[in-house]
């Protein structure tokens, strides 16, 4: 999800809190792959905020997506890209490829395409127009860090599991290349919403989430000196019951929180 990297690429890495790190007791990634279902496709709707225009837009995506013992794909459809990634025994990075459709993102970024793959302790990545490769990139990544995009499915599964309420961890984001740490927990979304009165949520998506009191809400923020700075945490929320599946998501400055949430199942 874009709008995360984008908060995440201003700040730099702090440390030294006293949670577990998510690599001493994550345990078999592979056991977390098995619990999400082998054919599914899911509907959303996103509130997002368009900084060139100031303004709001509303649009609906697909996610798509099937599990082979343990081998994931999933492909994200908008009016804005289109991402496809496949994970393999791991939920912290894989293959991942994103077509850009929007035409002033793409004068904007330079390039239509971005491929992305680990090999060893480097993220590959390369950035392509029309098909033809105009720039590449090796980036180096901490030991156990986590690919930006694969934040929801991760915590998809520690859902699942019931593993864990609170870890840290490095965060990658490939839009510049950076590791950062973040702090996770998690808590009902009925004690989330009595804490977080303000949100202001669009009229669909707080309907929805007052429908599901029970569910997990996990929070994600930055740690350290670095959170005085920049506070604002992101949000993603599953169901309580199997198969867990992502209801909502949001965060960031609340003037240009993007908001997505599940409409068709």
């Amino acid at each position: 999800m874009k709008f995360i990297s984008f908060a995440l690429l201003l700040f730099v890495t702090f440390s030294g809190y006293s949670q577990a790190r998510l690599s001493s007791v994550i345990g078999t990634e592979a056991d977390l792959i098995l619990t999400f279902p082998e054919e599914e496709m899911l509907t959303y709707r996103t509130d997002q905020f368009v900084q060139s225009t100031n303004q709001r837009r509303q649009f609906e995506g697909s996610v798509q997506s099937s599990r082979q013992q343990n081998t994931y794909r999933q492909t994200s459809n908008n009016p804005n890209s289109q991402t496809s990634l496949t994970i393999n025994n791991t939920v912290r990075f894989g293959q991942v490829e994103t077509r850009f459709k929007d035409a002033e993102a793409i004068k904007r970024l330079g390039y239509d395409q971005l491929l992305t793959r680990q090999v060893g302790n480097q993220v590959r990545a390369q950035k392509m127009e029309n098909g033809r490769e105009i720039q590449n990139h090796n980036w180096q990544i901490e030991a156990n860090a986590i690919d930006g995009d694969l934040i929801a499915i991760l915590l998809r599964g520690l859902t699942a599991r019931r593993r864990l309420t609170s870890f840290l961890a490095q965060v990658f984001t490939k839009w510049d290349g950076g590791n950062y740490e973040m702090a996770f927990s998690s808590e009902t979304l009925r004690s989330l919403l009595e804490r977080e009165r303000q949100i202001n949520f669009p009229p669909a998506m707080r309907q929805l989430l007052q429908q599901n009191p029970n569910a997990v809400a996990w929070s994600m923020g930055l740690t350290g000196p670095a959170s005085f700075f920049f506070p604002h945490k992101f949000y993603f929320v599953f169901e309580q019951e199997a198969p867990h599946r992502l209801l909502a998501t949001w965060g960031g400055p609340p003037e240009r929180a993007n908001y997505t949430w599940l409409i068709s199942r």
